[in-house]
């Protein structure tokens, strides 16, 4: 079914704004999903604060172009459909890893971080961290060890100035009183 120039233009658009807002995006082939997959996979993703975008290939390649994007023919291939990632890429990449390895389907092609072009391996590398938020406790509670370290030290050079001053201070005590 052949679609009026004013929607091509309309869906240029929609892939430069969904493309644009996206923490990453990745490509997939979502041959052998039926409607009820389709729509379960959406709204896994969208739970994780994404969405899943089937496409057109050729109105795709004129957005990527559009937004200075290389454009990676051999991912632009048959049947694509889009994992974009609004909130956090390694919680939309697991969806889109964990499905795919449960049913065997979509595809995975390849992806962008920010404007990056990562690889299948990549992207898969991606899934397997830990959540945004698990990634941020471990990163402030690596800045806090030396920050405790720092203050246990000079504690310690506090404490030994304490106890020197002490030691003195009963000394001048027992010199006054012989």
């Amino acid at each position: 079914m052949a679609i009026s120039k004013e929607e091509k233009v309309r869906r240029v658009a929609l892939y430069k704004e969904s493309i644009s807002k996206s923490q990453g995006v990745i490509f997939t082939d979502y041959r052998g999903m039926n409607t009820a997959q389709l729509t379960e996979l959406r709204e896994q993703l969208k739970e994780a604060g994404g969405t899943f975008m089937v496409v057109k290939n050729n109105l795709l390649r004129i957005a990527l172009k559009e937004l200075g994007f290389p454009v990676p023919d051999d991912i632009l291939k048959g049947p694509v459909a889009l994992g974009l990632a609004y909130q956090d890429i390694t919680q939309t990449a697991k969806n889109i890893v964990k499905y795919s390895d449960e049913f065997g389907f979509p595809t995975i092609k390849g992806g962008f971080l920010g404007s990056k072009l990562i690889t299948i391996e990549e992207i898969q590398a991606l899934a397997k961290l830990p959540p945004r938020e698990v990634l941020l406790a471990q990163l402030v509670s690596g800045l806090q060890s030396p920050i405790y370290g720092l203050v246990n030290v000079l504690s310690g050079i506090i404490r030994s100035l304490m106890y020197v001053l002490q030691a003195r201070a009963r000394q001048l005590e027992g010199q006054s009183q012989a």
